[in-house]
């Protein structure tokens, strides 16, 4: 590959998952190709609830690397125990996270890292990433119907406030790690800033629909600027 700075993608979903958060990530793929080495990391096994569309891997870039790992995923009737007794995170993928953590060294190996959201275990695994090594900028999408859930509090009894506190403070040390917060509206800025007051707000931006980026890459200085509309 070219000397051009280091960009992973973490992407669960990617091709040939068929849902709208793969086309996204395939985009990501496209679009920064052209001035970064692109690196996704995404998984080998899919869970059966996806649809898979064999055809979309026709259209991945053919200058970019792809570490494909493979997982265990959780039953979804599993799922409704920690979700809806224990109040956690709603994830059906939640081997994924350990996964992700046991491959931080290559996941970390970058100067750009962008983290695609859903699935939840994605964000989680964030926090033994980067203590173990912070790439010069992270960027998180939370440009995803399902992030709602993620995020959403739940304090109807003393084990889901209890639940709900702890991982409020897990997600507030996490978001504080990142450099950049995608959400998809004004309305998602306003509810996470007020829902997590001790995250910069500038540090969250906006983009509706598609990509606005404006890139600056070379080999001393290395970054992607993103502009509201």
């Amino acid at each position: 590959m070219e000397n051009k700075p280091k960009l992973n993608i973490l992407a669960y979903n990617f091709p040939p998952v068929g849902r709208s958060g793969s086309l996204r990530n395939l985009f990501y793929s496209k679009y920064f190709s052209e001035k970064f080495n692109v690196k996704i990391i995404t998984a080998k096994n899919f869970h059966e609830f996806y649809t898979i569309d064999k055809s979309l891997l026709k259209k991945v870039p053919k200058n970019i690397k792809i570490s494909r790992y493979k997982y265990i995923p959780s039953d979804p009737y599993l799922t409704f125990i920690p979700h809806h007794v224990l109040h956690i995170l709603p994830d059906p993928h939640g081997t994924w996270k350990s996964v992700l953590e046991n491959s931080k060294k290559e996941i970390t190996d970058c100067d750009v890292l962008i983290v695609s959201i859903p699935p939840a275990s994605s964000l989680l695994a964030l926090e033994k990433l980067l203590s173990y090594k912070k790439p010069k900028q992270v960027i998180l999408d939370f440009r995803d119907p399902w992030v709602s859930l993620l995020l959403r509090q739940r304090k109807h009894s003393f084990v889901s406030k209890y639940m709900t506190d702890y991982w409020a403070r897990k997600k507030t040390k996490i978001l504080k790690m990142v450099d950049v917060i995608l959400v998809t509206s004004k309305f998602h800025k306003k509810w996470m800033a007020k829902d997590f007051p001790n995250i910069k707000k500038e540090k969250i931006k906006v983009i509706y629909n598609g990509i606005c980026f404006s890139i600056s890459a070379s080999s001393k200085i290395c970054y992607i600027s993103i502009k509201n509309p």
